[in-house]
């Protein structure tokens, strides 16, 4: 399972129960996850929060948007036919 925020940003923070995340790294994953693992796991042992401009950023919503992704389904069939018809393949 994959995790793209609207902002397409990544996002790192602390929730209220006190655990850790980084999270919403789209194309960077591997490059990215490494980096925030290294700057979290460097606050903590610190006692304060990382240093960094995705430190708890939020993660903004779209209208209509309840957590349910019910359009994946539309764009992912939207995305199959453009990639068929690209290819010269219309079926």
């Amino acid at each position: 399972m994959m995790g793209f925020p609207f902002d397409k940003l990544p996002h790192i923070g602390k929730t209220r129960d006190g655990v850790h995340y980084a999270a919403g790294f789209a194309d960077g994953g591997i490059v990215l996850g490494t980096h925030f693992g290294k700057t979290i796991a460097n606050g903590v042992l610190a006692g304060r929060a990382p240093e960094t401009a995705f430190w708890n950023l939020g993660f903004p919503t779209w209208p209509l948007y309840s957590g349910d992704p019910w359009f994946l389904p539309a764009m992912i069939g939207w995305i199959d036919f453009k990639d068929r018809f690209a290819a010269g393949k219309p079926y």
